[in-house]
């Protein structure tokens, strides 16, 4: 019961003079037409916003959008191995931001079991550095890690 359609959102300039474009979230899901989500609850009654469980959009067992998710962004360096590689957009993950105890993202090559936490992310070269060596093609996906054959459209991996 979004008040904005699926998969399209209006993305303003600075100044508030208009629309510059229209941004569509690749692999979306519309309920309209491909059913419900099934998400744990999500019930549109209103709830208690001081109650952190509600709603809880973790995705049920039976769920069409386990395994139905696909990568956030691409690898754009030749094929190869080691511990840094460019993509296309790296403003997906973080490496801590400098954070005490907070971790980089753990990330996954999309279609292998191939994981890593992230050490560092230059966001002007869309450079990634992890902790341990990947081997990649170019334009092969990148995304949060996941279980199963794909990611999971939510915000939590089932």
């Amino acid at each position: 019961r979004h008040r904005i359609p699926y998969g399209e959102y209006n993305i303003h300039t600075t100044d508030r003079k208009g629309i510059i474009a229209v941004q569509t979230f690749e692999n979306n899901w519309n309920g309209d037409e491909r059913g419900d989500p099934e998400f744990a609850n999500a019930d549109t009654a209103f709830y208690d916003p001081m109650n952190a469980s509600m709603p809880d959009f973790r995705l049920e067992s039976t769920s069409p959008c386990r395994d139905a998710g696909i990568y956030l962004t691409a690898i754009t360096s030749p094929g190869g191995s080691g511990t840094s590689f460019h993509v296309a957009d790296a403003g997906y993950f973080t490496d801590g931001w400098g954070i005490e105890h907070m971790q980089g993202d753990t990330i996954q090559l999309f279609g292998t079991s191939q994981r890593a936490r992230i050490v560092a992310v230059n966001y002007d070269t869309n450079t990634i550095t992890v902790d341990t060596a990947l081997s990649w093609k170019e334009n092969q996906g990148v995304c949060l890690a996941y279980e199963g054959e794909a990611p999971d459209i939510g915000a939590w991996e089932y």
